[in-house]
């Protein structure tokens, strides 16, 4: 009487640990799941950030150099008119004219240079890389003495185009809950690209300025 009541116990028991069993294994593999659907929010994020930051960054570094262009040709219409005051001024003219010479031929030869530079210094203060695309140019020419500008409004290659990027960091948790190997290391984010165009007509009076220009 005992033996068939113990043998149906038991068959309960065996049922209800293979039902515990299951249960565990269905949790395990939602847990896994949920996990790395949360760990591909976070990637996906952490790209659209990074396409951001590489964009503000863009955008700062074709603005700083774009800048310095100007810069550079307030410097040349500076020249030109401290050489036309000097003419009145007969004890100092020649003194004057002698220092802001050298100061002119400086610009012409190492602004191009030193716009890419200060790109690169933006974008480097941002945690990006930058990396000029193009070779502005002041458009300029000698004329008796002075500077002339020869686009006159026009853009020409007065322009500072630049590419950024910067480095996807993915933590080690998320690199190790996916199992890829290459998440392990910073990867390349997304790459953005911006121009700095500059504004301003003669080199008469010191009034160029920088703005955005449309790619």
């Amino acid at each position: 009487m005992w033996k068939p009541v113990m043998s149906h116990v038991k068959g309960l028991k065996s049922l209800s640990q293979e039902d515990d069993g299951q249960a565990l294994a269905f949790l395990v593999i939602i847990l896994g799941v949920i996990m790395a659907f949360a760990a591909g929010i976070y990637i996906t994020s952490e790209i659209a950030v990074s396409k951001i930051r590489s964009q503000n960054a863009a955008d700062a570094a074709a603005l700083a150099g774009a800048g310095l262009l100007a810069d550079s040709l307030d410097l040349l219409a500076y020249h030109n008119i401290i050489r036309t005051s000097s003419w009145f001024t007969p004890k100092f003219g020649g003194f004057l004219r002698a220092v802001v010479k050298p100061v002119a031929e400086l610009v012409l030869e190492v602004a191009p240079t030193a716009t890419h530079a200060r790109a690169i210094q933006v974008g480097f203060v941002n945690e990006c890389y930058v990396v000029p695309i193009n070779h502005p140019e002041l458009g300029v020419r000698r004329f008796g003495g002075y500077y002339q500008d020869r686009l006159w409004g026009r853009v020409g290659n007065r322009y500072v185009q630049v590419m950024a990027s910067n480095s996807l960091q993915i933590p080690k948790s998320v690199s190790a809950l996916l199992g890829d190997p290459y998440l392990r290391e910073p990867m390349l984010g997304s790459i953005s690209e911006a121009r700095g165009i500059v504004h301003g007509r003669g080199l008469g009076l010191p009034k160029f300025w920088a703005d955005f220009g449309k790619l």
